[in-house]
């Protein structure tokens, strides 16, 4: 029989039948140490791509746990259609799938090698300090993993157990870096040490999907709870494209803390060209667009009749206009929301000339040393920014967009500059392919089985708390100990990924399983080693890989 797609059911009839592979699979507990979930969640996508949520009554969920594992594919029946819920969704969506008692489950023993394994809607790095506090929708994120910490434990305010804690760096393809902290179970399962004996041989690329991102004490990092998933060097477009980029120019994992130190990238500013002032004045920017410089300047003056901070639009963080209680973006998108953001022009030279450099966001809370809120308050121009002036720094530049349409070039400052006791960490630029020979990728080693792994050792899972701070967040940030989280500094904007829902059509070889499944299903346990410098059974390569072999 013909079965609906997913793009096509709504709640206009109650008389669908689908045919899905369950993408992700995950229990909602709320902050219920060891209790039953409130409801199970799911991540269905049919053999035409599309996606949708769908989510399991906890008065059903040990029912239906016995009959659906986290990557089979079923037919589905006697369900309902409703509006999406406001919240915590997988990721945006108009409708999601409730299941009734009276749910059919069919298991499709015939699955086309075609029908699709992973749903992921990726967030560019340089997008990511719009989605602080966001809670619409989860964050997924692409990038390769530089470091990885130890297993750590902290104790919440909300609960008498300790919470499993894990920090993993990720840098993507500008060097700008980012944090994610694991919790509870999550934590417990990534397998740190085999990501990084492998990770000293070959690049090791993540997506990782189910995040929250959070600040603590203006410190913004991902967090990653029950809904997390992570598929490491696997058979998807985005990671293969990823390998192609880093050729065998990989930075090899480390270790690093669970605690507040920062893990910057080290960066030779040799690798940047360097340019006066005049010599920027006479670039192209239609032929140096996407070329970055360094140069080193004196800021004479802040620019005049330009405002130091604008509204930004929550979703393209393009200028918006205040209209009554709402916004509109200048973009045109639909967004009616927007927040103050720095945009410092000022002007800098080095005796061969001045330009405009322009410094946002992040970049200028760095130089700046406040964050815009709080010079809001400020009558006129702040005397935070008022004391940059006369200084001298080392930046990080390329040209600005507005520079294309006009005869004056400014400049858009990349990273944090340099002096005044500042540091200055150079990201880097994936050159266009013409203007760079192709390196050979270097050897890939698949770490499917990092996705699913048993506790072991004297911390036990009924020991952790499970789902603390996890997908509902009913946790004050400020109850979280200072050691708690690592401070996060985001370099500058990154090349866009886009914002769709991707997703890839490869049935695994191995297939994922949900420790929330029953306790009869059987766990691939990948080797593990008691000491970073021990000896790890190396994994296969991967077959049929297309690209970074």
């Amino acid at each position: 029989m013909g079965f609906d797609s997913l793009c096509d059911i709504s709640p206009a009839s109650k008389h669908w039948s689908i045919n899905v592979r369950v993408a992700r699979m995950w229990d909602y507990c709320g902050t219920r140490d060891g209790q039953p979930p409130i409801h199970v969640d799911l991540v269905l996508v049919d053999d035409k791509g599309t996606a949708m949520y769908a989510e399991i009554p906890g008065t059903e969920a040990k029912k239906f746990k016995e009959l659906i594992q986290e990557n089979g594919v079923y037919s589905l029946k006697k369900f309902f259609v409703a509006p999406s819920k406001s919240s915590y969704k997988p990721f945006p969506a108009k409708y999601m799938i409730k299941f009734t008692p009276w749910t059919t489950v069919t298991n499709t023993e015939v699955v086309p090698k075609s029908f699709p394994t992973h749903v992921y809607n990726l967030v560019p790095f340089c997008d990511l300090p719009s989605r602080v506090g966001a809670q619409d929708y989860f964050t997924d994120v692409l990038g390769q993993i530089v470091g990885v910490s130890k297993l750590g434990h902290v104790r919440m305010s909300t609960n008498s157990s300790d919470t499993a804690k894990r920090v993993i760096a990720l840098r993507d393809d500008r060097n700008t870096e980012v944090k994610l902290v694991l919790w509870g179970q999550r934590a417990v399962e990534f397998d740190a040490e085999l990501v990084f004996d492998n990770g000293q041989n070959t690049a090791v690329v993540g997506v990782f999907v189910g995040l929250l991102m959070k600040s603590y004490n203006n410190d913004e990092t991902l967090s990653g709870g029950s809904a997390c998933r992570w598929y490491l060097n696997e058979d998807i477009p985005e990671i293969d494209s990823c390998f192609d980029r880093l050729g065998d120019d990989f930075a090899k994992v480390q270790w690093i803390s669970t605690g507040t130190e920062k893990f910057a990238a080290s960066r030779n500013r040799a690798d940047l060209p360097r340019k006066t002032v005049a010599e920027l004045r006479e670039l192209d920017p239609w032929e140096t667009e996407a070329t970055d410089f360094l140069c080193t300047v004196s800021i004479t003056s802040v620019a005049p009749e330009q405002p130091w901070w604008f509204q930004s639009c929550s979703k393209c963080h393009r200028s918006a206009t205040s209209y009554g209680s709402e916004y509109r973006c200048s973009g045109g998108c639909v967004s009616t929301k927007a927040y103050p953001k720095y945009r410092l022009c000022l002007v800098g030279t080095d005796g061969t000339g001045s330009a405009e450099f322009v410094f946002f966001n992040r970049v200028a809370q760095q130089l700046v040393g406040k964050t815009v809120m709080s010079l809001l308050r400020s009558s006129g121009l702040p005397r935070e920014i008022a004391a940059v002036v006369c200084q001298k720094y080392t930046l990080a530049v390329s040209v600005t967009q507005k520079s294309l349409s006009q005869r004056n070039i400014s400049f858009q400052v990349l990273d944090g500059p340099s002096g005044s006791e500042l540091p200055v960490v150079i990201p880097e630029l994936t050159m266009p392919a013409e203007d760079i020979l192709k390196k050979a990728g270097p050897i890939r080693m698949p770490l499917r089985s990092l996705k699913r792994k048993e506790p072991e050792g004297a911390k036990t899972s009924k020991n952790l708390t499970k789902d603390a701070v996890l997908t509902s967040q009913n946790i004050d940030p400020d109850s979280i100990p200072r050691n708690a989280s690592p401070p996060v500094k985001l370099a500058s904007e990154v090349i866009a990924a886009g914002n769709e829902v991707h997703l890839h059509g490869k049935s695994p070889e191995v297939g994922v399983e949900d420790e929330a499944d029953s306790d009869a299903k059987k766990r691939k346990v990948p080797p593990e080693a008691t000491d970073p410098t021990s000896t790890v059974t190396r994994l296969p390569k991967k077959t049929g890989l297309k690209k970074g072999k």
